[in-house]
């Protein structure tokens, strides 16, 4: 038992030591708005995003940074390198955070669902992997299937007017929040399909008829 505590403690020391390039990171999460500070209390962490997501924000405080230490992310889509980073260099003292973004909506990024992974690399060592995911299931996709024309005019009253107002923002995530439950219980069950694709075409006609 002696023994087995001794090899433990070596073991941590050396993953908490790493090397004397590494430093000691304090806080790292994933979340939907790029910290404005060092102080990231107000933000919510989100490790599940939509396709009407505006980005993907990667934030990381740590401590031990020293002037001329450089540090980046790479980001992977399925296991494939989709964003290698630009490499920063620390030119202040005291550097405690920094944030990096992956922008999604309106990018080619929106039609790329799945397993993502950012990575954090600081003095080309490999700090810190956080995964994350996109996800394109939407119910009024599911609902309206190939009515485009509904669906623009569901995009663009969205985009247009929902997007720009704070409670507009908020009826946006939570219908993107219960999206997927919904779509797959339309999987189950064909009247409850049929009876959101006439509540979404109604509402398409009606922003329509109003543009």
């Amino acid at each position: 038992m002696k023994e087995l505590k001794s090899l433990l403690a070596g073991l941590a020391f050396l993953f908490t030591a790493s090397t004397a390039n590494a430093i000691v990171i304090t806080n790292a999460f994933m979340t939907d708005a790029e910290p404005s500070s060092c102080d990231p209390a107000r933000l919510r962490v989100v490790n599940t995003y939509y396709e009407n997501k505006k980005q993907a924000c990667f934030f990381v405080s740590f401590d031990d940074s020293f002037i001329g230490d450089t540090y980046k992310t790479k980001w992977y889509h399925e296991g494939m390198l989709y964003i290698d980073g630009d490499t920063d260099t620390v030119n202040s003292t005291n550097l405690e955070c920094m944030s990096r973004t992956m922008k999604i909506f309106g990018t080619e990024t929106m039609n790329m669902p799945g397993q993502w992974q950012v990575e954090f690399y600081y003095n080309n060592e490999l700090l810190l992997q956080w995964s994350f995911e996109i996800k394109e299931r939407c119910a009024a996709r599911t609902a309206l299937s190939e009515d485009s024309g509904s669906l623009n005019a569901l995009r663009t009253f969205r985009d247009q007017v929902l997007n720009k107002t704070r409670f507009g923002q908020k009826a946006v995530d939570l219908f993107y929040e219960y999206s997927p439950a919904l779509a797959k219980a339309m999987d189950d069950s064909p009247a409850l399909k049929a009876g959101v694709r006439t509540l979404l075409k109604t509402c398409a006609t009606v922003i329509q008829r109003l543009n």
